[in-house]
């Protein structure tokens, strides 16, 4: 399928997943091009002979601590304080992780049973080993490049305790972290990014440095910090981590 859409005001955000798209739009008290952009999908669709399911179409808005008043919801598009988009569940306060990691949490537990009655079954700590890797750890490092920026305190200290346990029951032959688990996943994805010029999330890189004062890691300049929440986000922690 031909990715020919693109967004009225280039401001805004459209992004083409196979027949999903996402659309990103930035309201301020000025402006607010939601109906705009909506009825440009809507256009498109027609013109290509497409149908739009309503049915899987929502409208989340992500908001932080604010009293402004929410804008007017979008005609036959229904409202959610939540969305699942490509295995990751995002909130409307982008700091807040809780579905998305009792969901994680549910899964790796029920799949804990699994692998305690392998155990019992007579399996070796290698072969445990290698069902933990498969069955539990893959879901657990799925988009951690995403929520990976969630407080350590309340989010991801949850999986540490699972790893630690997984550890002392046998399942797992290293004791590993999740916080070394985030380090590996950042630096494969962020070494791809870096490395290939066509890479889709290259349009999130800051500038290039213009002086050579000292040798980083990398030439891109670091962004102005104002609060932790904007520097555990991926590309952020990346440069700051990998300077």
């Amino acid at each position: 399928m031909i990715n020919d859409i693109r967004p009225v005001q280039a401001s805004n955000l459209i992004v083409k997943f196979a027949d999903d798209i996402n659309l990103g739009i930035k309201v301020t008290d000025d402006s607010d091009a939601s109906y705009m952009e909506t009825n440009n999908i809507i256009n498109w669709a027609e013109i290509n002979r497409m149908k739009l399911n309503y049915k899987k179409t929502w409208e989340m808005v992500i908001r932080g601590k604010i009293t402004r008043p929410l804008p007017a919801p979008l005609p036959m598009i229904v409202r959610k304080s939540w969305l699942k988009i490509l295995g990751v569940t995002f909130q409307e306060n982008p700091s807040m992780w809780d579905m998305h990691l009792v969901e994680l949490m549910s899964k790796a537990c029920s799949r804990m049973y699994i692998i305690r009655t392998c155990k019992y079954y007579g399996f070796s700590r290698k072969e445990l080993d290698l069902l933990f890797h498969s069955l539990i750890l893959s879901i657990i490092v799925f988009g951690i490049e995403v929520w990976g920026c969630a407080s350590y305190s309340k989010y991801l200290s949850q999986v540490d305790k699972l790893l630690k346990r997984a550890y002392k029951y046998g399942y797992l032959m290293y004791q590993v972290s999740i916080v070394d688990i985030l380090n590996n996943k950042d630096r494969d994805l962020w070494e791809k990014i870096t490395t290939d010029p066509n890479h889709a999330l290259q349009v999130l890189l800051p500038p290039s440095r213009q002086l050579e004062l000292r040798n980083r890691g990398h030439e891109y300049e670091l962004p102005r910090v104002r609060t932790e929440r904007f520097k555990r986000v991926f590309v952020n922690r990346c440069l700051f981590n990998f300077i």
